[in-house]
């Protein structure tokens, strides 16, 4: 049975604002040293343009940070523990459905469309969109998703959803320390912040019932890789002006828009917090 982490934490005298501090401190600090090896030649420039750098590299220092504290070592082994109970593959099935109905269709027909809609040139770009898909070698391809299908889940996931999420619930209500574990997930996605906010929702919810990080570095990796594999991300993020401008070329946001509705109902019933899992 897994340690309970939240009382660990509680006994590491680690406050959320601690975790926070330490991880907006090692984030810039991160973007100094890419500036700075970069101006120097240590590295190509091209590396400043990958946050996920800065954002693994911030959350590995607050890692050996916490490690310094026993009780918070203990807690950080815990969250990696085996689940509490079974974890199916329908139910992992489930959360990448509906994170991928949030994420592509909910957040693109409230925030992306209208955007897009009232000034096309300017936020096509500005999401993200491409006229023409740009090709990987094999390579790369291997590259990118090793990094934002197993390393930034792995590191994002313990973070925001391990440490910073449990240590509010020591003094927040449930409900508090998923808003705010959540939001503070947003915000780190910048313009996605809506995105990741509803992502960081679905991530608390399976925590408390698995009380494990893995079946969430799952559905988090599973989900990046998905939407890199060319014949999936070209239904969503290859458009041009004409297409961005219609109802037709939105046609498949608005099918999981619709989608997530059924969804999130049959996830709230799947993974509802349980007594014992909001004791744990």
């Amino acid at each position: 049975m897994n340690p309970n982490v939240v009382k660990l934490l509680e006994r590491s005298g680690l406050k959320p604002v601690h975790i926070a501090v330490i991880f907006v401190f090692a984030y810039f600090a991160m973007f100094f040293l890419l500036r700075t090896g970069a101006g120097a030649g240590w590295w190509d420039r091209s590396i400043n343009d990958g946050e996920i750098v800065a954002r693994c590299g911030a959350i590995l220092i607050g890692v050996a940070m916490f490690a310094l504290i026993r009780d918070a070592r203990a807690a950080m082994a815990g969250l990696f523990g085996p689940p509490a109970c079974p974890v199916t593959a329908g139910d992992i099935a489930l959360a990448l459905a509906l994170a991928a109905a949030w994420n592509l269709g909910v957040h693109a027909v409230l925030v992306q469309l209208p955007m897009i809609w009232s000034e096309p040139d300017q936020y096509l770009r500005f999401w993200g969109y491409s006229f023409t898909p740009q090709p990987r070698t094999a390579v790369a391809w291997m590259l990118a998703a090793t990094a934002t299908g197993v390393l930034a889940p792995l590191l994002e996931e313990f973070y925001f959803r391990g440490m910073l999420f449990n240590a509010l619930r020591v003094r927040r209500s449930l409900a508090a320390s998923i808003v705010i574990s959540a939001l503070a997930f947003g915000i780190l996605h910048g313009r996605a912040t809506f995105l990741a906010f509803g992502f960081g929702v679905i991530a608390a919810l399976m925590f408390l019932r698995y009380r494990s990080l893995w079946p969430l570095v799952v559905v988090h990796g599973a989900y990046n890789i998905l939407v890199m594999v060319p014949g999936f991300s070209s239904l969503f993020f290859h458009k041009t002006l004409q297409t961005a401008t219609t109802p037709a070329g939105w046609a498949f946001e608005i099918a999981l828009a619709i989608a997530f509705v059924p969804l999130a109902f049959l996830f709230w019933q799947r993974f509802r917090p349980a007594r014992e899992a909001l004791e744990a």
